[in-house]
């Protein structure tokens, strides 16, 4: 049954990440499939989240940059890290 479930609901899951988040509404559908996926495995993780998918993680915080109006400051955070290790790579 659950091997099942996960066969039908990943189209849709993917479907999230994918999609641009312009609501609080799309940052919760994104929160459920990060949650959905990081989910404890096994009684061991005491509750604990495994966040081990990069790719939920990163639809996530894209939709939460969105969502808060931080685009902007994103972006520019990305284009300095880009610029450094650019410089970085040019001095070595």
């Amino acid at each position: 049954m659950t091997e099942a479930l996960l066969d039908e609901m990943e189209p849709i899951a993917n479907l999230i990440r994918e999609a641009k988040v312009e609501s609080l509404a799309g940052l919760r559908a994104k929160a459920l499939v990060a949650i959905w996926e990081a989910r404890p495995t096994c009684a061991a993780h005491k509750g604990l989240l495994n966040f081990g998918d990069e790719i939920s993680l990163w639809s996530l915080l894209n939709g939460v940059v969105a969502v808060t109006g931080l685009s902007g400051l994103y972006g520019s955070f990305i284009e300095q890290v880009e610029s450094d290790a650019t410089e970085e790579l040019n001095d070595a």
